[in-house]
């Protein structure tokens, strides 16, 4: 089994609520599958699945409250996979929601 845990979300967010379930225990998922919406205090988002596999148990319930770093989706490993905990955790570099780029400079120093 390895579990994911709730990314980082960026801009000093430190939790969020369970919006919606997207997946159920026992359901098959595919890499960016999205497999939840959470709502911060500044926007609802959906979590992409980071892997392909089937969904063994959800962490928490639409409405509860979780921390960054909590258990959210637990993965069966496929017979012969190993998948460590620790690689789950990893940073995979993934945008959640919109970023805005611009083309103007606050403040530029020589």
């Amino acid at each position: 089994m390895s579990v994911f845990h709730l990314p980082d979300l960026g801009e000093g967010l430190q939790e969020a609520e369970i919006s919606e379930w997207y997946v159920e225990p026992g359901e098959h998922v595919s890499t960016d599958q999205p497999l939840v919406s959470i709502e911060t205090a500044k926007a609802l988002v959906d979590i992409p699945s980071p892997r392909d596999g089937t969904v063994a148990r959800l962490h928490a319930a639409q409405g509860d409250i979780l921390q960054v770093g909590a258990p959210l989706v637990e993965f069966a490993d496929s017979p012969g996979a190993a998948v460590a905990e620790d690689a789950s955790r990893s940073d995979a570099g993934t945008v959640v929601g919109t970023l805005e780029t611009g083309t103007e400079v606050a403040n530029e120093v020589p």
